[in-house]
């Protein structure tokens, strides 16, 4: 199916807004180097253990470590 690919980069790119707004959210502005860390993640599963650890991390450095 060739939609398939599509698909996935349309779930990629929405994974990827959400956990921007969900750290946003929690530490305010999102720092470029994690942002564009963030953006060369081509897996969505990758991305999907960031948003949910942001549930418990507690602070930006704990992010960049998980990010590089």
């Amino acid at each position: 199916m060739e939609d398939v690919p599509v698909i996935e980069e349309i779930v990629r790119e929405r994974t990827q807004h959400i956990l921007f707004r969900g750290i946003s959210a929690r530490f305010g502005t999102v720092p470029e180097d994690i942002r564009q860390k963030i953006q060369t993640i081509s897996k969505t599963e990758d991305l999907e253990r960031l948003l949910t650890a942001l549930f418990t991390i507690q602070s930006v450095d704990e992010l960049k470590s998980l990010v590089n």
